[in-house]
């Protein structure tokens, strides 16, 4: 019998267990991803060498190869591609529009700004007269991003107006279409919600509480943690803000991701990022099933695929326990030094590790975003207490050291 055949976007380390668990339900893997050292184009069925962004191209992949759905996970980029695709060709998925109005950080403030959802206040700006003209009217601090990317690339806190320039340009360095977000920086914790989407049902999943490490104006995620520890009363205000966010966006199924900043004290709180695919870090493939006890992933293909067409699962058949993700840094210089990964690998509660980077002799450029991070490991334990003690043993088992022109220095955890 002739297999189904699936087109996968992306073929990152996030991106693998997609693919494998797509094989395993048996369908024809075809992967999608431009050309590089990925795991993902090493276990797929057959592999094209495409920018994940070139929607045409992918079109005219498709439609050679005859396929049944087109889906991605934890990266934001190929969601445009992948909804184009599936419109096109009548498979499902959530709309083009739909895509661009979630994924392009602009469009989605202004979606959000019109139907009266909680934003930080903003502006745009595609040069420097524009920015400093614009930040003045926002106020200091503010964040600039660029709209279009991804891993915390070009992303900084400007503290006052002498840091703009530098801030600005290095924002817009990164850009593909020019623009830069200028936005006030909302003080709070940071959370990552996550829940699942079909039709009119959403099932809430995970909340998660992020932790960063201690690098000056940036946004490098260190740690996530579930359950978090909001209050009940505020967790359920922004459950019910999270549904209402994605109704309004028309997704029609899907993981659903927002970051929001919280303030404990005053009860506010406001949208920072949005997603309709699964975050990173594991978090859909693993630490959902981990903390939930339900995989939605396979869900998720069967709905991308057409062999189901409703998802709908009652909170109440869900088991809570506590799970999450940690990553480490290394200082700028070359590794001379690795032990403890068998070791981490073996260590009760931890459930997958990405450490085969790690060799004695890479050059560490300095961290500057997402990508600069070591990791994750992924752990699981039946309470947050459980997993803190995991976390020690993680951080005192494995050690890898790197020659500086300061001397020999080890991983950062915080």
């Amino acid at each position: 019998m002739k297999k189904e055949k699936l087109m996968i976007l992306g073929a990152a380390k996030f991106t693998v267990p997609v693919i494998e668990l797509s094989k395993k339900m048996g369908f024809e893997t075809i992967v999608v991803s431009i050309a590089g050292n990925y795991p993902g184009l090493a276990i797929a069925d057959r592999s094209y060498e495409v920018d994940v962004r070139d929607k045409e191209t992918i079109l005219e992949i498709a439609r050679k190869e005859g396929i049944q759905g087109i889906l991605t996970d934890q990266t934001d980029l190929p969601v445009p591609s992948v909804a184009y695709v599936a419109e096109k060709m009548g498979l499902p998925g959530i709309g083009y529009d739909c895509a661009i109005r979630i994924t392009d950080k602009l469009k989605c403030r202004e979606h959000c700004r019109e139907k009266g959802f909680p934003v930080p206040s903003f502006e745009y700006a595609t040069s420097l007269e524009e920015a400093i003209g614009k930040s003045a009217e926002i106020g200091f601090p503010l964040v600039v991003k660029p709209t279009d990317s991804m891993a915390a690339r070009g992303i900084s806190i400007v503290n006052e107006p002498g840091e703009l320039e530098a801030k600005f340009q290095q924002a817009l360095s990164v850009s593909k279409n020019g623009v830069v977000l200028l936005e006030q920086f909302f003080r709070g914790k940071k959370i990552g919600v996550v829940g699942f989407k079909s039709g009119p049902h959403f099932t809430n999943l995970i909340m998660v509480d992020h932790f960063h490490f201690d690098i000056p104006d940036r946004f490098i995620v260190s740690q996530v943690l579930t359950p978090s520890l909001l209050g009940a009363h505020l967790e359920e205000k922004i459950w019910v803000f999270h549904n209402r966010l994605f109704e309004s966006f028309g997704a029609s199924f899907g993981f659903t991701y927002s970051e929001i900043r919280v303030n404990e004290d005053t009860g506010e709180f406001c949208l920072m990022e949005a997603a309709v695919r699964g975050a990173a870090g594991f978090v859909s493939s693993h630490l959902v099933p981990l903390a939930c006890g339900v995989d939605f992933l396979p869900l998720l293909i069967e709905l991308v695929a057409g062999r189901r067409q409703n998802v709908r699962l009652e909170k109440s058949r869900r088991q809570e326990r506590a799970a999450g993700n940690v990553y480490f840094y290394l200082p700028a210089g070359v590794i001379c030094r690795i032990d403890g990964v068998e070791k981490v690998k073996n260590l009760p509660g931890v459930h997958r590790t990405e450490l085969s980077d790690l060799a004695v002799g890479k050059k560490i450029d300095p961290i500057i975003n997402l990508s600069g991070r070591q990791g994750p490991i992924v752990y699981a334990g039946k309470d947050r207490h459980a997993c803190e003690k995991i976390i020690q043993r993680i951080k005192d088992a494995l050690v890898v050291e790197v020659e500086t022109p300061e001397g020999v220095k080890g991983a950062v955890w915080t």
